[in-house]
């Protein structure tokens, strides 16, 4: 078995640091923070504020008239909003990956992984947990499958098409194949973009939440979603429709 750094120094088309969506929740736990200061960090990046401000207009957030800039589309939106809005314009990003060739399907992965997202957030609002930090650690739960896709290739390959055949699932063949798993390996990724040490322990022990030690009710929220997300229809293994793009939330709370 090889180190778990091993596996990230190998990928070669590891996404970029998520920089503006950690300090955006950084920003979303302050008890002070103006809309200032929202608006100058999501400015930063262009393509986020477009997509920022059409999903402001959309039918679903669409008030009366259209917003034409960002400091209006999170007056409207609101805090937690934008933060949804902005963590899954930047999730899908990260989960696309940049290695045209890799294994896993970039359209599914995304299906899931919202899925699972929405799911947490909703099960972490409706027992009084963080269902911002949910959302974000349903989001990229399974980022550990990008490295591994990137660092392996063929044998990655190799091995989902085994997990088809023998209908077991991608977490027990690997650690019968490699003896580590994507959500070992998804933990010190975020643990080298930053992100909280809650949410980096719930990736981490997603698949066995009780591992978690004091973060064990996070990582169950996460297990949780992963479970709703398969049984509703959105598998990573199956491609099914809807969530074609910024998921539908229900009562957002950060």
């Amino acid at each position: 078995m090889e180190n778990l750094d091993d596996y990230l120094e190998k990928a070669t088309h590891l996404p970029a640091t998520p920089t503006i969506l950690i300090n955006l929740m950084a920003l979303l736990r302050k008890v002070d923070t103006d809309i200032d200061e929202i608006v100058e960090l999501i400015s930063m990046d262009p393509s986020i504020t477009a997509g920022v401000i059409q999903l402001c207009n959309s039918a679903m957030f669409g008030g009366s008239g259209n917003i034409s800039d960002i400091e209006g589309a999170v007056g409207r939106l609101g805090f937690d909003e934008t933060y949804r809005i902005v963590a899954s314009v930047i999730g899908r990003i990260v989960l696309a990956g940049s290695n045209s060739d890799s294994c896993v399907q970039s359209d599914a992965m995304w299906r899931h992984s919202a899925a699972v997202g929405v799911a947490s957030q909703i099960i972490a609002k409706n027992i009084g947990q963080d269902s911002g930090q949910a959302f974000t650690a349903g989001l990229l739960h399974d980022i550990g499958k990008i490295v591994l896709a990137d660092a392996l290739n063929e044998e990655y390959s190799q091995m989902i098409e085994e997990c088809r055949v023998r209908q077991t699932s991608h977490w027990a063949t690997e650690k019968e194949k490699l003896g580590v798993d994507h959500a070992a390996i998804g933990g010190p990724l975020l643990e080298k973009w930053k992100f909280s040490d809650t949410l980096i322990s719930a990736v981490k022990h997603h698949h066995e939440p009780l591992n978690a030690g004091a973060d064990h009710p996070m990582a169950s929220i996460v297990f949780a979603g992963d479970l709703v997300a398969h049984f509703i229809g959105y598998s990573l293994n199956e491609h099914a429709v809807g969530l074609g793009g910024v998921p539908r939330y229900s009562a957002p709370s950060v």
